[in-house]
């Protein structure tokens, strides 16, 4: 590889362009443990639902490919594949607060809850007035 310590030309910087424009992706070469969950998420399925193999078979065998996963973690990792694509609601059937009605008062059966307070605000007003005015 060349180095240069002086400018670059207008070709030069050109021609790196041109090289990194046309760059095909990286093929990738190693995987966490929940990538290679995901990129083998059919086989395993597979698996479970064809053959009978229960998740901690396939737990199991994957640790002997030096992919040391716990059953439940797997477990998770399929649950996190098929919500993603929209099978399964973590959340479940109930629409977010965005969506639904807010509560009223009348909904829990304290309706005129605001007008017996004024009946009474009232009812206390006259009664000092009177104690405060005795004749009139």
């Amino acid at each position: 590889m060349t180095t240069t310590t002086g400018p670059i030309s207008r070709d030069g910087l050109d021609e790196m362009r041109a090289m990194l424009q046309a760059l095909e992706p990286k093929p990738k070469t190693s995987f966490t443990n929940r990538e290679a969950v995901k990129e083998m998420a059919q086989d395993i399925l597979r698996a479970r639902d064809e053959l009978g193999y229960s998740i901690e078979d396939i737990a199991m065998m994957l640790g002997k490919h030096h992919v040391a996963i716990k059953p439940a973690t797997l477990r998770g990792y399929l649950r996190d594949l098929e919500a993603a694509k929209g099978k399964v609601s973590r959340a479940g059937k109930r629409a977010p607060r965005s969506a639904r009605p807010a509560a009223r008062a009348s909904d829990y059966g304290v309706a005129g809850h605001q007008s017996i307070a004024t009946a009474e605000t009232s009812s206390v007003v006259q009664t000092r007035a009177a104690q405060e005015h005795p004749g009139g």
